[in-house]
């Protein structure tokens, strides 16, 4: 590892398992400059179009998650309607 340490932060998890992060500072390499531009569309429909016209699908992880909750929610109220009763 290069660089000067500045933080190290270590943590316990639940589960009795260890983390550490540690943040180094090192000094940043300079890029050689080019003469190309790109452009980046960023839309609903496709999360991203690139200059290039290399299109990027919009990742649907929202829906999926929302389609799990709604089951999990009619799983957890016919539980809960079971044990009233």
């Amino acid at each position: 590892m290069e660089g000067r340490i500045t933080r190290v932060t270590v943590r316990r998890n639940p589960s009795g398992g260890y983390y550490i992060s540690i943040l180094v500072e090192t000094d940043v390499k300079e890029l050689p400059k080019t003469k190309v531009c790109i452009g980046i569309d960023l839309g609903l429909k496709d999360f991203a179009i690139l200059s290039n016209k290399k299109v990027h699908s919009n990742p649907k992880y929202l829906r999926k998650l929302e389609k799990k909750l709604a089951k999990a929610q009619r799983i957890m109220s016919r539980r809960n309607s079971q044990i009233s009763v």
